[in-house]
């Protein structure tokens, strides 16, 4: 089962300063996520065929750009 997506939950803004911190904290990271930098994978996503992190129909999966590796 797809997990759901934080999509509408959390704004570029605020995804980008969750994942800052988690990376600075856990992961010994120090370079800053900004809004953009989320908005930019965002779009990228939905450009390979996600959308809210789910392929939501198989129209949508079909017609993904197949050039975007997102794993």
């Amino acid at each position: 089962m797809p997990m759901a997506s934080f999509e509408d939950v959390l704004s570029d803004a605020r995804l980008a300063e969750l994942i800052t911190f988690v990376r600075a904290y856990l992961g010994a990271r120090e370079e800053v996520i900004t809004a953009n930098d989320v908005k930019e994978v965002r779009e990228m996503l939905e450009k390979a065929g996600y959308s809210g992190g789910l392929h939501v129909t198989p129209d949508m999966y079909d017609e993904r750009d197949g050039n975007i590796n997102v794993n």
